[in-house]
């Protein structure tokens, strides 16, 4: 995946490890009570729990930050590739820039 809205996504994964991490324990608490949902509600679930307090390098330092909904197609790919024996448990769709058969 080579386009601009990965790209951002990628730096803001790597300067905010601790999002993936609520990402994979949502999406474990839902698997674990026989569920499913789709990544915009854990993504919902993780903007609730962390009050919009995260490290965004493309914003200026106290400027009010709120997670980017760009960023919940890219969370959903990763967490199925971390976790392959669940790698069709979000339904995916094609994003801007990014190539059918990356899917």
């Amino acid at each position: 995946m080579d386009n601009e809205l990965y790209g951002k996504w990628l730096k803001f994964h790597q300067n905010n490890p601790h999002i993936y991490h609520l990402f994979d324990k949502y999406t474990h608490q839902v698997i674990k009570a026989g569920k499913k949902c789709g990544a915009k509600a854990v993504w919902e679930q993780i903007r609730w729990q962390t009050l919009y307090i995260v490290k965004d390098p493309l914003r200026n330092k106290g400027e009010d930050f709120d997670l980017n909904n760009n960023h919940t197609a890219y969370y959903a790919r990763h967490w199925m590739k971390q976790n392959p024996k669940h790698k069709d448990f979000f339904e995916l769709r094609c994003v801007k820039g990014e190539q059918k058969d990356l899917l």
